[in-house]
């Protein structure tokens, strides 16, 4: 579980507590969360998520290490460049590019999720499993709120398949989630113009 959170705009991440454009792990951002494993005089050793990607393209997240290298002969307080996770005050939007319709997560402060849509394929639902792997059945990942904007079918045709993934036969593509609420303004269309016609046609009894 992280411990703390990024509180400044951004910060370099090192393989090594050798400072080299070379040995550069990663670059975090403000609200990116992360584990503080040591603090020294020097720098920060903390754990974080990363992305490996396989040789059949998928990305599997995993968990590593990293060093954040303080300024030399400048030792600043640990909380201006992390701070609590209990303190967290960031808004966090994620805008998934789902090709064609629109998905988004929204994460409070407090760790309130919000998923707004989820695009016409698998992609939003690949997306958060990767981004809440290690849920089951008996530990889903609690979503507070899911919000259809309106019934376009790329803007929650994506929604069904995040259910259908509990059966994947891959791990790393599974997402158990307990969804709290949902809201929608009717997910029903209208019937086109050529059922219109027919209907005219029917006649009433």
């Amino acid at each position: 579980m992280p411990t703390h959170f990024i509180a400044i705009d951004l910060v370099k991440v090192y393989k090594t507590t050798v400072k080299s454009k070379s040995n550069l792990k990663t670059v975090l951002s403000w609200g990116d969360e992360v584990d503080l494993i040591e603090n020294k005089a020097s720098y920060l050793k903390i754990g974080l998520k990363d992305f490996d990607e396989k040789p059949d393209g998928s990305i599997l997240q995993t968990i590593t290490e990293g060093f954040i290298l303080k300024a030399s002969g400048n030792n600043p307080a640990l909380n201006t460049i992390l701070k609590q996770i209990a303190d967290k005050d960031v808004l966090q939007v994620s805008f998934v590019d789902v090709q064609q319709g629109d998905g988004c997560v929204v994460e409070s402060p407090k760790g309130k999720v919000l998923l707004i849509d989820g695009g016409e394929n698998q992609i939003f639902a690949r997306y958060l499993a990767a981004k809440y792997c290690g849920s089951s059945a008996q530990n889903p990942k609690v979503i507070d709120c899911i919000t259809v904007s309106h019934g376009d079918a790329d803007h929650f045709e994506g929604l069904p398949l995040i259910l259908e993934s509990e059966t994947n036969q891959s791990p790393k593509k599974r997402l158990f989630i307990n969804p709290l609420r949902v809201f929608h303004n009717g997910i029903v269309k209208r019937p086109g113009k050529s059922l219109m016609e027919l209907n005219e046609k029917i006649p009433s009894f």
